[in-house]
Parts: structure tokens; sequence; C-alpha cells
């Protein structure tokens, strides 16, 4: 079975002044009315329907991120206690 994971743990440095540490850019609506992570979660149903998704974001975005996919089915957060970039980032997803 495929288990889609999404990334969204980053600081919102780098899209500065329009993204910061609270608002990264993953929440923000930047394509559509959508934030970037509701666009994402939106185009991995396109692909499959019934593939568990697992959201890994840093603890500071924990409870914004869920309160993003409250109600949807199979997406799972993961928070990192702390970030350590993609390798970590995948392994957690990967152990659970």
């Amino acid at each position: 079975m495929i288990h889609a994971v999404v990334m969204a743990g980053g600081k919102g440095e780098r899209f500065w002044p329009y993204s910061n540490s609270k608002h990264p850019k993953q929440l923000l609506p930047l394509v559509t009315r959508q934030s970037m992570l509701e666009d994402t979660l939106k185009n991995i149903r396109s692909f499959s329907k019934s593939a568990p998704v697992r959201l890994v974001v840093s603890k500071n975005l924990e409870k914004p991120v869920k309160a993003k996919v409250r109600g949807l089915r199979k997406v799972l957060t993961l928070a990192e206690p702390q970030g350590r970039n993609t390798a970590a980032a995948v392994a957690l997803a990967a152990r659970l």
C-alpha cells in the first residue's frame, strides 16, 4: 500500500514578508483560495482516495495544521519535536 508523506514543517523564512514562523507558506492561500496544504491534500486524494496521508510538521505548527485537516479521513499529523530536515521527517513518517 502506498502512503503519502507531506512534509509541512517549514519555518516560513524564505517567503518573507508573506509568511513567517506562525504563518508559513503551507498555511497560506497562494494558488487557490485554499492553503497550499489543503491544495496538496486535494491533489493526493485525486490520485488515491484511500491512501493514508502522514503530515510531518514542526511542533509549533501542530495545532494550526490539525485545525486545517480536521475531519479528513486517513490523515495523521506527526509533530517533529525538533526540526532536523528531510531525512528525519521521512524517517518519522516511515516509523509510524
